[in-house]
């Protein structure tokens, strides 16, 4: 949803709850854990989804999902993916005809560490992207945005460069506290793969508000040309009562948190979940996402 007076973007996205097809209204619903294969330990915030019809959810903390399917679409394929696993496909089918929980065990990805080789050489240090500290022009993420991603290009030289922190600016925060994960990937006119062999997770704690920086140095990442950088929400702990100082206009008040934006930034795009394609957010505006990078 797009506001272009104040509020610019309310990402969605849904959680169910249990296994069962219900005939009247043509829906299954499917209830699972994602574990480990190596472990048996769970997989907190996998991606679950049916790509071709763009519906998708996220494991919880527990490595607990619920979803929800057409019916129509039962001989269709369910997809899982994290990083640092082997994707998993399971067919729908078989899933549909279990009448416990389901369980997916997934592989873990050997993963190939680069080095990091520090030369002699005079180092500039330089902030990309949209830095901006706007309090009229926002991106609000609210109790509704679970698994929605939110994104802005950066422009880098093409040769090896280092990203020391991520930064943002919180105008707002009405929510007990949230988790998001960084993402970044490549970028050539449109979005590619991911950069990142790790996830990197972060918190926004209750009433924090004005300027947040990630620190990204312990995670050694090395990119060279122009990413895209964006954040996904995970989870958002709600505040459970109104004020009843509560705006009857502002129904989300209570449960968002609002950052910074900025018009004639660099190009922003947005999707509700990992299965769906990524949409251009519109109106020249663009989240006020910057790196201090190092080259």
């Amino acid at each position: 949803m797009l506001n272009i007076f104040k509020t610019v973007l309310l990402l969605s996205g849904f959680l169910l709850i249990q296994t069962q097809i219900n005939a009247q209204d043509s829906i299954i619903l499917i209830k699972g854990l994602i574990v480990d294969k190596s472990n048996e330990k769970p997989i907190s915030y996998a991606s679950i989804g049916i790509p071709e019809l763009s519906i998708g959810t996220l494991s919880d903390e527990k490595g607990e999902f619920f979803l929800k399917i057409p019916s129509k679409s039962i001989n269709t394929v369910l997809m899982v993916s994290c990083l640092g696993y082997f994707s998993e496909k399971k067919d729908l089918s078989d899933l549909a005809k279990e009448n416990k929980n389901i369980r997916i065990a997934m592989k873990q990805a050997s993963i190939e560490l680069s080095g990091v080789e520090i030369l002699s050489k005079k180092i500039t240090e330089k902030v990309k992207g949209n830095e901006t500290t706007s309090k009229s022009m926002v991106f609000s993420i609210n109790s509704v945005s679970i698994g929605a991603e939110l994104g802005a290009v950066v422009h880098l030289p093409c040769k090896e460069v280092f990203l020391k922190d991520f930064n943002f600016n919180i105008v707002s925060n009405n929510a007990d506290s949230a988790l998001f994960r960084l993402k970044i990937y490549t970028y050539n006119d449109t979005i590619g793969m991911s950069l990142l062999q790790k996830d990197i997770f972060f918190k926004i704690k209750k009433n924090m508000k004005g300027p947040f920086k990630l620190d990204l140095i312990k995670h050694n990442i090395i990119v060279s040309c122009n990413i895209f950088v964006s954040v996904e929400l995970v989870d958002l702990f709600n505040i459970e009562a109104y004020s009843r100082q509560t705006s009857e206009r502002d129904i989300y008040l209570n449960n968002r948190i609002n950052i910074s934006g900025t018009i004639l930034g660099s190009k922003s795009y947005h999707r509700k979940n990992n299965f769906f394609t990524w949409e251009k957010v519109g109106y020249s505006m663009s989240p006020g996402f910057w790196l201090t990078v190092a080259y």
